[in-house]
């Protein structure tokens, strides 16, 4: 049985942004996250994109998780 190593080099690393629209409307933000998905199929490397308003402040991972999660919550009650 081979021993798996959790090297770096041979694991992909994602790089995440955070992308702010200063008085966009959802569907700006919608968009924008859309033109998002197409660029990032692109390139060589994997990224992902976190689009947001100014009314949602990023202040660590635990913040990123609740303020999605709130989001997630809005979409649902609001498609219901």
């Amino acid at each position: 049985m081979e021993k798996q190593t959790s090297d770096k080099s041979t694991q992909p690393e994602c790089k995440i942004i955070h992308v702010k629209i200063l008085g966009g409307t959802q569907a700006d933000i919608y968009e924008i996250g859309e033109a998002l998905k197409e660029f990032t199929k692109k390139l060589p490397f994997k990224l992902e994109a976190i689009v947001t308003n100014e009314n949602v402040e990023l202040r660590d991972v635990d913040m990123l998780v609740r303020e999605l999660y709130k989001l997630k919550k809005q979409l649902a009650k609001e498609q219901k």
